[in-house]
């Protein structure tokens, strides 16, 4: 229920990235920040579970050592200025949340509580399936509700498998998915209608078709029997339903600009950027596959047309799930800015044409795109004393005309045309400067 999902400024206003003391903060130290500590903080309480569990020998030493490094993998953050483009490194609190997108740092926050809820899963999934259980005491059971993602999309199926903590296999039980009443004697009465589940092997699967978003509940009970009759365990959980959420953005600039790397930035709410792909009718170079970036590459061909750059993700049972597509327009790098012995200049000695050994290129103020900029690769040069005009042609410098400038004298005229010029950061051939030259009188 984003007001203004395009606005770049909210994010930065309200996760502080970089801990100003005028913005929301506590004790000097952002929201963003905040989350940061959170996330370490959880990670490292997964790792010293794993850790507790092998020094207690409830587990084999060295079995959790895959499940550690996927942790790491998924949950640690780089300290210091570590993420961004290798000239211009940020924090993460800055690479995050500053100048952001507001669907875009909601997509993100989305990913990261996926990550944290999985990985728990991992761990819990890991010590119930190595522990002997033969080792351990119970004195009661409970009723588990397992789903397999707390986040899901309109129109995907949730799943939640229900369990029996300590379950005979031998035992009949029965899973009711319902609304119900306790009564006094301990026993559970469903209100209105109940769908019953198979148990097989201790498990019962449940499934929904989800077609309306937010927040869902689901509960119900557990009947099975024991030897002095049928015990009751009730369970309750829930899920959120959200509808196709992903952000494409181009981190320097809303077009892409052809033959070069134009840095893009995917995000999926709810899937771990692991899991989401992308295609498009050009060069996507994964850049970095956990944060989600890459380089879209364009080709001439494509200059001044619509583009599409596809996002999927790895759905339920590991199927690939088209989230949609973001547009861009393709363009080709804009002519920059000539400068050579001052813009009003037109009267000049021939001392200060030798001093000026080339043309100088300014990009406009309003282009941002990183690495990019004009250089001269070659130009002519016409002499005239008015009754004869000398040609010299394709020179890079004036250092190479040294020798003509120097005869000349006071009236005698000097033009520079046909400027070619090459982009620095983009692969093609050398383009002309329409329309520029430059024309001097000798004082």
């Amino acid at each position: 229920h984003l007001g203004a999902k395009d606005d770049r400024n909210s994010s930065g206003d309200v996760f502080n990235p970089d801990n100003k003391k005028k913005l929301p903060n506590i004790d000097g130290i952002g929201k963003s920040t905040q989350l940061k500590n959170k996330i370490e903080s959880f990670r490292q309480t997964l790792i010293s579970v794993l850790e507790i569990a092998e020094d207690s020998s409830w587990i084999s030493n060295g079995s959790a050592d895959f499940l550690k490094r996927e942790i790491n993998n998924s949950l640690e953050i780089r300290e210091g200025n570590s993420y961004g483009e290798k000239n211009k490194k940020v924090s993460w609190e800055h690479y995050n949340f500053y100048d952001m997108p507001s669907v875009g740092a909601l997509t993100l926050l989305s990913k990261w509580q996926a990550d944290i809820k999985n990985m728990e899963a991992e761990v819990i999934s890991f010590l119930a399936k190595n522990i002997d259980a033969n080792s351990l005491k119970f004195s009661d059971v409970i009723a588990s509700a397992i789903p397999s993602s707390n986040f899901v999309l309109k129109g995907d199926e949730f799943t939640s498998t229900i369990t029996l903590t300590a379950y005979d296999k031998n035992a009949d039980a029965k899973i009711f998915i319902c609304d119900y009443d306790s009564l006094p004697d301990g026993t559970f009465v469903p209100k209105g209608t109940s769908e019953e589940i198979d148990v097989v092997n201790g498990k019962g699967v449940y499934k929904v078709k989800t077609n309306r978003e937010g927040p869902k509940t689901y509960k119900g009970f557990i009947k099975i029997l024991q030897d002095d009759g049928d015990a009751y365990y009730g369970f309750e959980n829930k899920y959120v339903v959200a509808s196709k959420s992903f952000t494409v953005s181009a981190t320097s600039q809303n077009i892409l600009y052809v033959g070069c790397e134009n840095p893009i930035t995917v995000a999926v709410g709810g899937y771990p950027s692991s899991d989401v792909s992308v295609s498009a009718p050009f060069t996507m170079k994964s850049r970095s596959k956990k944060e989600g970036t890459y380089f879209a590459k364009p080709s001439r061909a494509q200059v001044d047309k619509k583009v599409k750059i596809k996002v999927s993700v790895k759905g339920v049972n590991g199927k690939k799930q088209s989230m949609g597509f973001q547009e861009f327009v393709v363009r080709d790098i804009p002519q920059a800015i000539p400068t050579f012995l001052g813009d009003k200049v037109s009267e000049v000695s021939v001392a200060q044409l030798l001093n000026q050994d080339r043309i100088f290129w300014t990009m406009p103020k309003w282009f941002k795109f990183p690495g990019i900029k004009r250089t001269t690769q070659s130009f002519d040069l016409y002499v005239s004393d008015g009754s004869k005009t000398t040609p010299l042609k394709g020179i890079s410098s004036m250092n190479e005309a040294r020798k003509l400038l120097k005869k000349l004298k006071s009236g005698n005229t000097v033009q520079i045309k046909n400027i070619k010029t090459k982009v620095k950061g983009q692969k093609g051939s050398t383009d002309l400067a329409v329309g520029v030259s430059f024309s001097y009188t000798i004082k």
